[in-house]
């Protein structure tokens, strides 16, 4: 009975991934639809008395019921500062020829007031646990620098209202370059970025994308006889991955495409033509 927050028809964050990026998930911002449906859970255990007492049961072998409406109530808090998607994506590392990152994107409505939230949350949870978080939130990628001796779990960095995080500097320095010379990015002319912005175009909710024929290609790099067997089933051949999942209007809408190039070798010769399927 929950609606979902909705699907989305535009975003920057596309635009602003670099050109090696191999993997794009963006997840769209469940904050508000999480915390409606607490308030669904906790109007059911007060309608039902067999059901509160199973609950009661399960979270006192945890962490009681309090901590899960914290947790709840964090989660909309963060949440309601943020734009409609976070995009976590991935590129090829150029010396292990395996995808390396996570770039993570997303928007801010308050960017000076996030900040400080953040970092007093990060303040609390350290005197919580007596382990301070190793977020460090940095000004301008470009002018940053390692600190030394010091261990940074995730830079934060902060451009207008885009937000982009990453356990590697360099990452951030990447994007920040593309946004200074406005040059745009490579990978945007390719097949994959492209295929997003049209599931964009018709409406997104959770996009999972990959660029299979990079992924590919760095793994036989590196392994002679795996190159092989991969040319001999066809896998050489597989190009790009799309997967969306979605509601629109009360509908939900799945669907996963996998393209080659080309299409007749291999495995993917043994396919046929995309149809309807009788049974549904």
């Amino acid at each position: 009975n929950v609606a979902g927050p909705g699907v989305r028809y535009s975003t920057r964050l596309l635009e602003m991934t670099p050109d090696d990026t191999v993997f794009y998930v963006a997840i769209p911002n469940l904050s508000e639809t999480i915390a409606e449906s607490n308030k669904i859970i906790e109007q059911r255990l007060a309608e039902n008395p067999e059901l509160k007492q199973w609950w009661d049961a399960e979270q006192a072998s945890s962490r009681g019921r309090k901590h899960w409406n914290d947790a709840i109530s964090k989660i909309s808090e963060f949440g309601a500062q943020l734009g409609d998607e976070i995009v976590v994506t991935a590129r090829m590392s150029a010396t292990s020829h395996e995808p390396d990152g996570p770039l993570v994107f997303t928007t801010v409505k308050n960017a000076a007031g996030f900040r400080a939230y953040a970092e007093n949350q990060l303040g609390i949870l350290a005197g919580a646990t007596n382990k301070r978080a190793d977020v460090r939130f940095i000004d301008d990628p470009m002018s940053a620098g390692e600190t030394a001796g010091a261990k940074t779990d995730l830079f934060v960095w902060i451009n207008g209202d885009v937000l982009a995080a990453s356990p590697k500097l360099e990452m951030l320095r990447q994007v920040a370059s593309n946004l200074k010379t406005a040059s745009g990015s490579r990978w945007a002319d390719g097949p994959v970025r492209s295929r997003i912005a049209e599931v964009y175009h018709e409406g997104a909710g959770f996009i999972v994308a990959a660029d299979l024929e990079k992924i590919i290609a760095g793994s036989r790099e590196t392994d002679a006889k795996e190159a092989s067997t991969f040319r001999q089933l066809g896998i050489t051949s597989l190009k790009t991955f799309i997967a969306e999942v979605k509601e629109n209007k009360g509908k939900s809408y799945n669907r996963a495409v996998v393209t080659f190039n080309p299409a007749e070798h291999g495995i993917a010769s043994w396919l046929a033509e995309p149809g309807p399927m009788g049974a549904l």
